[in-house]
């Protein structure tokens, strides 16, 4: 059993408390948005190399369709002409186009997310925004004054 110590310091009458957002910041717009892309991109390019491989097998070819391709093949798999008794195969194949199917509506969920959702701006502290400032250099050898920059 892991103990964690949290220790804070008690807030002063004359400290306004901290600033509690509504909405994330918008800076995780970018990510959510890259995330469902690769998530949908991955999922769909996954299907589309199972159709470009195994092309004979009924329902594959749909897989080629983006998203909804994955629940229209569903309808139409079935064992390949040469290969009547494909029992086993033909469930691992429904449970991996349903995993595929699941994987491109939740990326292109995630993506959608990104996009539209609500953000909100976080204020920053005019001293925290970009710039140089000086700062004393002192060694054993030495003393001067350098800058600090931040971007």
């Amino acid at each position: 059993m892991a103990t964690v110590l949290v220790l804070a310091r008690p807030a002063r009458a004359d400290e306004e408390p901290p600033v509690r957002l509504r909405y994330p910041p918008s800076s995780v717009r970018t990510p959510v948005l890259a995330g469902g892309i690769v998530v949908a991109g991955g999922a769909y390019a996954a299907g589309a190399a199972c159709a470009s491989t195994w092309d004979d097998v009924p329902g594959a070819g749909v897989l080629l369709v983006p998203v909804v391709g994955p629940w229209i093949s569903l309808a139409e798999l079935g064992c390949a002409p040469d290969d009547p008794g494909c029992d086993a195969a033909l469930v691992l194949r429904t449970v991996l186009t349903v995993l595929d199917g699941l994987a491109q509506a939740g990326g292109l969920g995630l993506a959608l997310e990104g996009a539209f959702m609500t953000t909100e701006a976080v204020e920053t502290d005019p001293s925290e925004k970009a710039g140089l400032t000086p700062a004393p250099l002192l060694g054993p050898h030495f003393a001067g004054v350098g800058l600090l920059g931040r971007f």
